[in-house]
C-alpha cells in the first residue's frame, strides 16, 4: 500500500465513529508528520483536498474568492514559519 493509501485508509478509520471531524482530519496530518509519512505525498494529499473542497463544496460565486483568500492564508503561514520572507 502506497503513502497516500495508508493516509486514506487511516482518515477513514478514524473518522468513522469521530464526533468532531475538523479534529480527526487535524489529528491524521499530526500523526502523518510524526510517523514520517513522505512530506510530499502528505502535502500533495493536503492540496488535493482544498481543490476538491473548493470545487465540490463552495458556491460558485463564491470560488474565486474562495481561492484567492486561501491563496493568500496559505502565503501568511508560509511567512510566519519562516518559510518565506
Amino acid at each position: 500500500m502506497d503513502d497516500i493509501s495508508k493516509i486514506i485508509s487511516r482518515l477513514e478509520k478514524e473518522v468513522r465513529d469521530a464526533v468532531d471531524l475538523p479534529q480527526a482530519i487535524a489529528m491524521l496530518v499530526r500523526q502523518a508528520i510524526t510517523q514520517e509519512v513522505d512530506p510530499y505525498v502528505t502535502l500533495g494529499v493536503l492540496v488535493e483536498s482544498i481543490a476538491h473542497t473548493l470545487a465540490r463544496t463552495i458556491p460558485e460565486p463564491k470560488k474565486i474568492e474562495t481561492a484567492t483568500d486561501i491563496t493568500r492564508l496559505l502565503l501568511h503561514r508560509f511567512a510566519a514559519q519562516g518559510v518565506i520572507g
